[in-house]
């Protein structure tokens, strides 16, 4: 009995022993596989660092292509916008540019072709001895077209002028500048200009001291003042003033030429286009035409009018 308690006492030593010697053999291998298992953990962790790099990257390079794209849309959507903008001011300089041909043609049909019609009939009845000179003057003929083709000169002049500075060959307009006395070239233009409206007894008033002197092209100058002065001439009732008149103001010489005619509304702007007018007049081709020759001899040109009171045109041309 003894025997078998110290066979047990010795069977649990050894047996406690033994798990001692295997505890002590396994510990070594769980702090390895606890440094793999970090080192694992640490590799997982770079990975997703790497992937989180990779999206940031992805999504910035993204973000770029969209902005890239929205410049290009935007750019494109302002050319055309542009475009059609320059298509639009396009259609309208056509549209101006064939009613202006239009105003011309009318002008010239309408100004020129009945007196030089007439003109034609009546010499050929001279020619043929159907009327003779004596005739002529008798019936008052001969004065009537002084009149009409004294009218006519000015359509002319101003539609060869016009075609001039529209072709862009302002160069070859009147640019021959010299020391002019203002008075005594108004005195000359009063007569051109008021030779086609004697019978109305305008009252034509110069204001321009004789001592004034400009550098300016002779024959500029003087077609400005000759349109200014028809337009004041044929819209003043018979036997109105018109007053011309020049002073000097910063540094530039201002002519002004004053009627009391019908005027214009308060509301009115001009806008120096020719194809705004009334096609069947010469009217807007001489006011167009001054604009142009005083712009070439870099000045302005203005109006001040009110409906009733008569109007003011004014320009200026360098001392």
């Amino acid at each position: 009995m003894q025997a078998a308690d110290s066979v047990q006492a010795d069977t649990s030593a050894y047996i406690t022993q033994a798990s001692a010697s295997a505890a002590a053999v396994q510990l070594p291998e769980t702090t390895a596989t606890n440094d793999s298992l970090r080192a694992a953990l640490g590799k997982i962790d770079s990975l997703k660092n790497e992937v989180k790099l990779q999206v940031r990257i992805q999504l910035i390079l993204l973000l770029i292509f969209i902005i890239i794209l929205t410049i290009l849309l935007l750019a494109n959507i302002n050319y055309r916008k542009k475009n059609d903008e320059r298509k639009q001011v396009l259609e309208k300089m056509l549209d101006n540019e064939y009613k202006e041909k239009n105003k011309v043609y009318h002008i010239i049909s309408d100004e020129l072709r009945e007196p030089l019609s007439e003109l034609y009939r009546v010499a050929t009845k001279v020619r043929d001895g159907n009327l003779s000179f004596q005739e002529l003057q008798s019936a008052g003929v001969l004065t009537r077209y002084r009149d009409t083709f004294s009218r006519s000169e000015l359509v002319l002049l101003n539609l060869f002028t016009w075609t001039t500075l529209r072709s862009h060959k302002s160069t070859d307009i009147h640019r021959n500048k010299k020391e002019i006395n203002l008075r005594i070239l108004i005195e000359k233009v009063r007569q051109k200009a008021m030779f086609p409206y004697a019978q109305k007894n305008i009252q034509f008033i110069n204001d321009v001291d004789a001592q004034i002197s400009v550098m300016a092209d002779d024959a500029t100058l003087s077609l400005v003042i000759w349109n200014l002065l028809d337009n004041a001439v044929k819209f003043s009732p018979a036997g109105a003033p018109v007053r011309i008149s020049a002073r000097e103001k910063n540094h530039k010489l201002e002519i002004s030429i004053r009627d009391k005619g019908e005027g214009m509304s308060t509301d009115f702007t001009y806008d120096f286009e020719l194809s705004s007018y009334d096609e069947h007049t010469s009217e807007g081709l001489g006011l167009q035409v001054c604009k142009l020759l005083v712009a070439t001899q870099q000045g302005d040109i203005w109006f001040e009018s009110e409906k009733g009171l008569g109007t003011s045109a004014y320009f200026t041309i360098p001392l």
